[in-house]
């Protein structure tokens, strides 16, 4: 619920403890970069930022960021790829990801803006695999921010995944060649799955589908979703995945494509 101040209006609360709690974020997230640049050096700074699209360090543990950027650079495989909203506030001071085996390779995290940005990275990984001689095989696509049956909130000013898009691109696709429209599994390979650690976004949905099934039935893919408030997500060692809630009517939603 909102917090309310004296002599402010219960909307005049809310927007300054959002405000707050930005600002918060933002001197977090400045400390973490700057406390990680004197103690790894700009360039390694700058070279996880222009890979990977992290800005917001507190939400990492350096040493394991140090780690990806590294097995990135040798041309290690891709097994999972992370996709985290740089607008989740949520998890400016840590990530809410966990997975039972702390041993578990492949694994890379990126920071998206945008459906577009969550696109490219789909893009990139393909292209590193391709680098080093192997077709892609993900396995895991995971989005991570703020979601409702209807969209994914990835960016700052609320740029989102969200069936507009979908709708659009779809059209798009009708009048132009099937090589120019994104398809994930040309990036990713053919087994992967869309895992969205989003709130609601298996959910009932004004338009009919919600984002979860529309991405499933775009991109031919399982999509496994919430359809219930979530505050984390967690891979067990049989790489099987378990939403994190309190929400009573919560259910875990497997969407599989057409």
């Amino acid at each position: 619920g909102s917090i309310t101040l004296p002599n402010e209006t219960p909307q005049e609360s809310t927007l300054l403890y959002i405000a707050r709690e930005q600002s918060t974020a933002l001197m977090t997230q400045l400390e973490a970069v700057e406390n990680f640049v004197d103690e790894y050096g700009i360039y390694t700074a700058g070279a996880i930022i222009n890979t990977f699209g992290i800005y917001n360090f507190a939400r990492h543990d350096a040493e394991k960021l140090i780690a990806q950027e590294e097995a990135w650079r040798l041309g290690k495989p891709i097994n999972t790829v992370v996709v985290d909203a740089r607008s989740d506030w949520n998890s400016f001071k840590g990530n809410d990801f966990h997975i039972e085996d702390l041993d578990y390779e492949g694994m890379f995290f990126f920071e998206a803006n945008s459906g577009a940005d969550t696109a490219r990275i789909a893009v990139t990984a393909g292209q590193h695999e391709r680098s080093q001689g192997r077709e892609p095989a993900v396995e895991k696509f995971i989005v991570h921010g703020h979601g409702a049956p209807g969209l994914i909130v990835m960016g700052v000013n609320r740029e989102a995944i969200d069936i507009k898009s979908y709708t659009e691109a779809a059209q798009k696709a009708s009048t132009i060649h099937a090589s120019e429209v994104n398809d994930y599994k040309k990036h990713l390979g053919p087994d992967f799955e869309v895992i969205l650690q989003s709130c609601s976004t298996a959910g009932e949905a004004l338009e009919g589908k919600n984002i979860a099934d529309i991405i499933s039935e775009r991109h031919d893919v399982r999509v496994i979703a919430s359809n219930s408030a979530v505050y984390g997500l967690r891979i067990l060692e049989d790489g099987s995945v378990k939403f994190e809630t309190n929400e009573a009517d919560h259910q875990q939603v497997v969407y599989e494509s057409p």
